[in-house]
C-alpha cells in the first residue's frame, strides 16, 4: 500500500498495478479529494508501504503534506482559484465550483494567500 486512511488508499497490486479504493460512505466532494490525493502518493512516493511507524513518522507526514499539495493543486488550479475570488465568488460557491468541501476550499484559500 502506498497511501492509506479510512477514506481511499492506493494498493500496489503483485504485478505492480496501482489501484486507488475509495470509501464509497464519504460525499462525493471527499471522494473526488481522496482520488486526487492517493493519485498524488500513486505519482510521488512509489516506494512500497508506507507505514505509520514511528521511524517512519516524518518520511509519512512529508508525504502526507505532498499528497495534499498534489490534490489541491489538481483540483483547485491556483489560476483558476485566483480568477474566481476576484470574480466575487464566496467560499461556498468555489468549493461548489471546484468540487471540493469547504474545509479544503479555504486550505487553499489560505495556502495561495487569498484569505
Amino acid at each position: 500500500m502506498v497511501g492509506g486512511t479510512n477514506s481511499g488508499r492506493c494498493v500496489i497490486t503483485d504485478e505492480g498495478s496501482k489501484i486507488i479504493i475509495v470509501n464509497p460512505s464519504d460525499s462525493l466532494a471527499r471522494q473526488r479529494f481522496t482520488v486526487a490525493h492517493e493519485l498524488g502518493h500513486a505519482l510521488l512516493h512509489n516506494e512500497g508501504v508506507h507505514e505509520r511507524s514511528d521511524v517512519r513518522l516524518a518520511s509519512y507526514r512529508r508525504h502526507e503534506v505532498e499528497a495534499n499539495k498534489f490534490a489541491a493543486s489538481l483540483l483547485m488550479p491556483s489560476e483558476k482559484v485566483v480568477l474566481a475570488f476576484e470574480m466575487g465568488k464566496n467560499l461556498e460557491e468555489m468549493a461548489i465550483l471546484f468540487g471540493v468541501s469547504q474545509t479544503a476550499m479555504r486550505i487553499r484559500l489560505e495556502t495561495l494567500g487569498l484569505v
